[in-house]
C-alpha cells in the first residue's frame, strides 16, 4: 500500500469497547539488528576506556553502582557472532565485564544490598538497585560458560545472594520498580535453574499485566504516568523474550498502542494526560518492549527517525531480545485520525497539520507534591510549531488551569516554603468536578466546577487556522476565567499589536489596552478578545525542589479571559506562519523573496571519476579526478555579469576542493581560492542582484573532492569532517538561507567504473543524510538536495524526508512526456513531492539538448500550485573553463527565456 492511501484511510478498531482509528500498516519494515551489531562494536573500545583498570570501576566523579551497567552491553558485544563484531570472544572484552562485576562484589553489604549513592554527593539508604541487579544477571547468563572456575563461583555467590533478598523482600506492589526485579528474578531462575525463582517472578508479571489500565497504562494514582510505562513495557518485553510467555503480549499491545497515540509528530511526549511529569522537550526511544508487536514497532520507527544516536545499553537490549518485522503508524504520522481511550477519558484528534489531545482525567487535589493538579486538558500542536496551547499540569498555580472559579489569588507558591498546603482555600475551585470529553468534530469537553459548566473546543479551520472556542454558562456568583497556556521559548520575541517584547527573565502583565487584537511568538499569532491579560511567566511548582523553586524556562505564557453576563463566550484564532524560505532573520520574509532562477557553476569539478577509464569508447577526461583547480576566473566574471543581465537572481556555487577551508586546508587542491578571495566574490556578485549558494555534494558519489575522507564515509572522523565543513562554509557565505548538500546518484550503477565503491543503503542512507541536514539547520541555513532518491524509494522518502528540505527533483531530456514508465516516474516526482508538501526546485539542465530548461519550466507552470514552487534551476554541468563558454552562454540564455515564458 502506498503512503498517500495509507494516510487517506479513515476507520475504527476496537481495543475494547471504545472506537479509535484503524491501525494502518506501514510498507516498510522495523530492521535494527545488523546496524546495532555494526555500531555497538564501534563503541566497545570508547566503554573500555571509561574502566579503572586497578578497580574495575567505570564511570567518573562520585562511583555509584549504576556505572557498572556497560557490563551488559559488553558482555552482548563479546557474545554476538558476526563478521561486522570484532568483539566476539575478545579477552580484553572479557576481562573487563569480570573486572566490572568484582567491582559491584566488592561493595555489597552482607544482605545483597548496595548503598545507594547519587553523582552529587548525596546517599538515599540501602537498596538492592533493580537496573544494576538485572543487567549483572544478564550479563553473566551470556559470559559464565567462559569465566574462570573461581570468578564464576564468586559471581554466582553474589548474584544468588542479592536474587535471593530480591525474591523475599522486593516484590510487593505489581509496580514499576518491582516488575523491573520481577523480569531479573526469572533470568536468574533460569541461570541458576530455580524454579522457585521463575514461578514466583511468572506470578507476580502476571499481577503487573492484571494492573494495566485498559488504556494501555499503568496508574500510579489516578490516569496515566507516560514515562513510568516504559519501565513496565520494558521488564515485560524483557520477561517475555526469555520466558515466552504470550499472557502478557496482550498488555505490550495495549501499552503501543496507547504510546502510538499520545506521542507528538516529533517524537515528544503528550503531557496532557500525565498526571505527574509537564511537557518536556526529550524523545524517548523506547525500548525492547515495543518491538514485539507491529503497533509497537510503529512507534519505535517513529521516535528513531528523530534519534542520532543510542546507547550501548539499547542497543545491546534490542540485539539480544528484539524482533524486527512489519509496522504500522503512529497516530502523528496519521493525515486525518481519531483516537478515544478504552475508558473515554482521553482523545487524539489528527488533522495534519494540527495534532489535537484532550484529557478528561479529573480527580480532587491531592497532598502529596508529586500527584499534579488535575487542572491542564487540551494541547495543541502544529508540525510547523511544535506545541503551541497545553504543557500540562503542576500545583499552587491555578493560572495553569483552563478555567478557574473563584479568586486565584488564594493559592500561589510561596517562596521558600518547604511545606505547603497544596488545597486551595473557599472561594476557589481551580480543578473541575467531573469532565465530558466531546468526541465529534470539533473535538473537545465539558468541565465541571461546583455550580459552573465550562466548555472548551478546538477546530482546525484549515492548515494554518484553528478556532480556540471557550464558555461558560454563568451559573455562579464568583468570577470565572478561562487560561490558555503558552509553551514559551526564551529569547524570543513576544509581540503584541502594540510593543514587543523578549522572553526572558523579566516578568511582564499586558492588560488588553496594551495587547491590542493579537499577539504573536515564534511562528504562531493569537487572536486577543477585549477584556484579555497575559502574564509571562507563570511558574509551576517544582516537586524536586524542596521549596517548589522552577526556573524561568519551566514558565508558559498565560492568556487570561474572564467571563461575564455579557461576555460568555470567547472565539480566538490561533494561525500558524507559512514556513520561512530561509532561517536567517535578516533576509527578506518569504512573502517577499522572488520566485528563484538560479544557476549552478562549479569552482571545484572533482566530483565524478577517481580513475580514468580506458573501457569507454570516449571517456570524457573532463570527469577524472584532477589535482589542480580546473577553473577559469575570467569566464567566471563574465558569467555572472551575463547572469544579472538576464534575470538570474541565484547562483549555486560547487566548492568541492575549491576552497583553502581553515578547518581542513588538507583538502585543497592546487589554484583553490583563499576564503578572503571566495568573500570578496561573494560581495561582488551581491552587488549585481545575484545571491551566492554554497553547495558541497556529499553523495558517495561525487565526493572525490573530500580527498582521503571520501573512503571514510559514515565513521566517526567522516562525521566531524562534515560538520566542520559545513559550519566553515555557513560562516564564510554569511548564514545563507540555503546550503545544497547534493546526495544524488548513490548506485552502483553511478558507481560502477569506479576504483573505490561506496553505497550506503536504508537507515545508513537516512542516518547521514538527517546527520548532514542537522549540521545545516543548526548553523542557521535550510538544507537542500537532489531528490532524486526518490526514484528508486518512493514511499520510504515521503514517510521519513523532513518537510525543513528543500527539493529539486530534476530532468534533463527533450520532453516531459514519455513512454518509457521508468523515465515518466522522474517527472511525477515532482507531483508527488508536490501533494506531500514538499517546497521544491525543479531542476533542468543543456547537458544533453538546449531546449530541456525551458519546456520543464512550462510543464511546472501548468502543473505545479504555485504555493510549493520556489524557483528554478538550470544546470549546465561542465567546469568552469573556457572550452565550454558557449555551453555556459547557451545555459543562461535559457534561463531568461524560460523566464520570459513563465512570466507571461
Amino acid at each position: 500500500m502506498i503512503r498517500g492511501a495509507i494516510l487517506a484511510m479513515f476507520g475504527i478498531l476496537a481495543i475494547g469497547q471504545s472506537s479509535i482509528c484503524v491501525a494502518q500498516q506501514a510498507d516498510e519494515k522495523f530492521t535494527f539488528r545488523e546496524r546495532f551489531i555494526v555500531e555497538l562494536a564501534n563503541r566497545v573500545p570508547s566503554i573500555l576506556q571509561t574502566q579503572d583498570k586497578t578497580t574495575g570501576r567505570f564511570g567518573t566523579g562520585i562511583w555509584m553502582v549504576n556505572d557498572q551497567h556497560p557490563i551488559f552491553p559488553l558482555a552482548v558485544a563479546w557474545a554476538t557472532k558476526s563478521d561486522d563484531n570484532l568483539y566476539y570472544h575478545d579477552s580484553d572484552v572479557l576481562n573487563a565485564i569480570i573486572a566490572g562485576g568484582d567491582a559491584l562484589i566488592d561493595d555489597q553489604a552482607p544482605d545483597g544490598q548496595w548503598l545507594f549513592r547519587k553523582k552529587d554527593g548525596s546517599t538515599w539508604g540501602m537498596t538492592f538497585m533493580p537496573w544494576t541487579y538485572s543487567r549483572w544477571v544478564r550479563a553473566f547468563a551470556l559470559i559464565r560458560q567462559a569465566m574462570p572456575y573461581e570468578k564464576r563461583m564468586q559471581w554466582e555467590q553474589a548474584l544468588q545472594l542479592g536474587y535471593s533478598g530480591i525474591a523475599q523482600t522486593q516484590l510487593t506492589r505489581p509496580v514499576n520498580i518491582p516488575a523491573h526485579h520481577a523480569m531479573g528474578l526469572y533470568i536468574a531462575g533460569q541461570v541458576f535453574d530455580n524454579a522457585q525463582w521463575r514461578n514466583k517472578a511468572k506470578a507476580f508479571m502476571a499481577k503487573v499485566v492484571e494492573a494495566q489500565d485498559p488504556g494501555g497504562f499503568w496508574s500510579e494514582h489516578h490516569g496515566p504516568v507516560v514515562v513510568y510505562n516504559y519501565v513496565y513495557s520494558e521488564s515485560l518485553g524483557i520477561y517475555y523474550a526469555a520466558s515466552k510467555d504470550k499472557s502478557v503480549l496482550p498488555a505490550l499491545e495495549k501499552a503501543a498502542a496507547f504510546h502510538s497515540a499520545f506521542v507528538y509528530p516529533n517524537g515528544t511526549n503528550v503531557e496532557t494526560i500525565d498526571e505527574r511529569n509537564p511537557y518536556g522537550k526529550g524523545i524517548s526511544s523506547g525500548n525492547v518492549g515495543f518491538s514485539f508487536t507491529q503497533q509497537g514497532r510503529g512507534y519505535l520507527q517513529h521516535q528513531w527517525k528523530k534519534i542520532k544516536a543510542f546507547s550501548p545499553d539499547h542497543m545491546a537490549e534490542f540485539i539480544l531480545y528484539g524482533q524486527e518485522g512489519d509496522i504500522t503508524l503512529t497516530a502523528g504520522e496519521r493525515k486525518d485520525f481519531l483516537f478515544v481511550s478504552e475508558d473515554d477519558q482521553s482523545l487524539i484528534r489528527r488533522k495534519a497539520p494540527w495534532f489535537i489531545s484532550i484529557s478528561a482525567y479529573n480527580c480532587p487535589v491531592f497532598e502529596s507534591r508529586w500527584i499534579q493538579d488535575r487542572q491542564n486538558f487540551v494541547s495543541i500542536y502544529h508540525d510547523r510549531a511544535g506545541l503551541i496551547v497545553g504543557g500540562g499540569n503542576t500545583k499552587l498555580q491555578p493560572l495553569w488551569s483552563n478555567f478557574t472559579v473563584g479568586d486565584i489569588s488564594l493559592l500561589s507558591k510561596k517562596e521558600g516554603d518547604t511545606k505547603p498546603v497544596f488545597t486551595p482555600p473557599p472561594g476557589l475551585i481551580h480543578v473541575p468536578s467531573n469532565a465530558t470529553l466531546k468526541k465529534d468534530d470539533p473535538p473537545g469537553l465539558t468541565l465541571d466546577y461546583d455550580k459552573e459548566n465550562c466548555t472548551i473546543t478546538v477546530e482546525p479551520v484549515d492548515d494554518d487556522t484553528a478556532t480556540i472556542r471557550l464558555k461558560s454558562t454563568g451559573n455562579t456568583d464568583l468570577p470565572v476565567s478561562a487560561h490558555i497556556t503558552l509553551i514559551a521559548t526564551l529569547g524570543s520575541q513576544f509581540v503584541t499589536e502594540h510593543s514587543t517584547k523578549t522572553i526572558g527573565d523579566k516578568p511582564f502583565e499586558l492588560t488588553g489596552q496594551q495587547l491590542g487584537g493579537w499577539i504573536e511568538h515564534t511562528n504562531w499569532r493569537l487572536t486577543m478578545p477585549a477584556g484579555a491579560t497575559v502574564k509571562w511567566p507563570a511558574l509551576p511548582h517544582n516537586p524536586y525542589t524542596k521549596d517548589g523553586y522552577a526556573r524561568t524556562v519551566e514558565g508558559r505564557i498565560v492568556v487570561s479571559l474572564p467571563f461575564s453576563k455579557d461576555t460568555a463566550d470567547y472565539a480566538l484564532t490561533l494561525s500558524v506562519k507559512k514556513a520561512k524560505a530561509t532561517a536567517s532573520a535578516n533576509k527578506k520574509t518569504e512573502k517577499e523573496q522572488p520566485m528563484i532562477w538560479g544557476n549552478l557553476l562549479h569552482l571545484s569539478y572533482n566530483m565524478w571519476n577517481d580513475r580514468e577509464t580506458p573501457e569507454l569508447e570516449n571517456p570524457n577526461p573532463d570527469t577524472f579526478c584532477n589535482s589542480k583547480l580546473r577553473f577559469d576566473k575570467a569566464l567566471w566574471d563574465d558569467l555572472t555579469l551575463k547572469m544579472a543581465d538576464s534575470g538570474v537572481n541565484m547562483v549555486v556555487i560547487d566548492l568541492g576542493d575549491g576552497v583553502k577551508y581553515k578547518s581542513h586546508p588538507e583538502l585543497a587542491v592546487e589554484g583553490a581560492w583563499s576564503i578572503k578571495e571566495l568573500k570578496d566574490e561573494l560581495a561582488r556578485l551581491r552587488k549585481l542582484g545575484i545571491e551566492p549558494i554554497p553547495k558541497l555534494n556529499f553523495s558517495a558519489t561525487h565526493d572525490l573532492w573530500m580527498g582521503r575522507y571520501a573512503r571514510m564515509v559514515s565513521t566517526q572522523e567522516y562525521y566531524k569532517v562534515c560538520a566542520d565543513l559545513i559550519k566553515e562554509c555557513i560562516e564564510i557565505f554569511d548564514k545563507p538561507r540555503l546550503f545544497h548538500l547534493g546526495m544524488d546518484e548513490e548506485t552502483f550503477g553511478h558507481q560502477r567504473l569506479m576504483e573505490y565503491i561506496v553505497i550506503r543503503q536504508y537507515d545508513l542512507w537516512w542516518k547521514d543524510f538527517n546527520f548532514l541536514v542537522e549540521q545545516v539547520e543548526k548553523n542557521g541555513s535550510q538544507a537542500w538536495i537532489w531528490s532524486d532518491y526518490i526514484w528508486n524509494h518512493k514511499d520510504e522518502f515521503l514517510n521519513r524526508m523532513s518537510k525543513s528540505v528543500l527539493q529539486s527533483n530534476w530532468y534533463y531530456n527533450a520532453s516531459m512526456e514519455s513512454d518509457n514508465p521508468t523515465v515518466q516516474n522522474y517527472v511525477n516526482s515532482f507531483k508527488f513531492l508536490e501533494s506531500s508538501g514538499y517546497d521544491q526546485i525543479p531542476t533542468g539542465s543543456n547537458y544533453y539538448n538546449p531546449v530541456n530548461f525551458v519546456e520543464l519550466v512550462k510543464w511546472c507552470k501548468s502543473n505545479l500550485s504555485a504555493d510549493r514552487l520556489k524557483g528554478f534551476m538550470q544546470t549546465p554541468w561542465k567546469p568552469t573553463t573556457e572550452k565550454y563558454r558557449e555551453h555556459h552562454y547557451e545555459a543562461i540564455e535559457k534561463i531568461a527565456e524560460a523566464r520570459r515564458e513563465f512570466e507571461r
